[in-house]
C-alpha cells in the first residue's frame, strides 16, 4: 500500500514503517547468534558488534553456496507473462540489508519500477546513521572524520558518499 500511495516517492526516500524507522544490516540478521548477543551486552551497538556480525555472514556463505547448489534443479520452462497488467513485489535479504522492488506492468509493458535499498532505512535523517554520528563526540575535527568514515562504512551504504564536517 505504501508504494501505491500518493506519497510512495517520498516513502521511499525516507522509510518508516507503522511510525519507526528501523535498520535493516547484517547486525539486525544476526542478533539472534550467540556472539553477536554476547558482543550486543557487552559492546552494545558497537562497530566491533558490527564487524562481527558481517563477518559471521561471510563464514557462512561457503555452506549457504553449497546448501543452493545442492537443491539446483534444470530448468525445464521459461517462464512468460500471461497477464497484460499485474503488480508484484519482491524483497530479499541482500548484502547490505532488505531489499525490495516492486514493478507495476500494464499491457505487458512497464508502467512503475519502484527500489527501496537498505540504504534508505539505514541512512534515514532520523535514523540508523544519524544517531551513530550523532553520539561521535571528540573536539578534534580530524579524529571525527576518521570516526565518521568508520561508522558510516560499517553500517556499509551503497552508494558512494561525501562526509562534511562543520565546526
Amino acid at each position: 500500500k505504501r508504494f501505491n500511495a500518493n506519497n510512495a516517492e517520498e516513502f521511499i526516500a525516507q522509510p518508516d514503517w507503522k511510525g519507526g524507522l528501523y535498520e535493516t544490516t547484517s547486525l539486525t540478521r544476526q542478533q539472534q547468534h550467540p556472539l553477536i548477543h554476547q558482543l550486543l551486552q557487552q559492546f552494545n551497538n558497537t562497530l566491533i558488534t558490527r564487524w562481527v556480525a558481517r563477518l559471521i555472514e561471510l563464514a557462512s556463505i561457503p555452506q549457504q553456496l553449497q546448501n543452493l547448489l545442492q537443491q539446483l534443479e534444470p530448468a525445464h520452462t521459461t517462464a512468460r507473462l500471461k497477464a497484460a497488467s499485474t503488480t508484484s513485489l519482491a524483497q530479499t535479504e541482500a548484502a547490505r540489508g532488505r531489499l525490495i522492488h516492486r514493478v507495476q506492468i500494464q499491457q505487458q509493458k512497464i508502467s512503475n519500477y519502484q527500489i527501496l535499498a537498505p540504504t534508505e532505512w539505514n541512512f534515514h535523517p532520523q535514523g540508523l546513521i544519524a544517531k551513530s554520528l550523532t553520539n561521535l563526540n571528540p573536539k578534534d575535527p580530524e579524529q571525527l572524520g576518521q570516526l565518521a568514515r568508520l561508522v558510516i562504512n560499517a553500517i556499509d551504504p551503497c552508494v558512494g558518499y561525501t562526509l562534511r564536517i562543520h565546526s
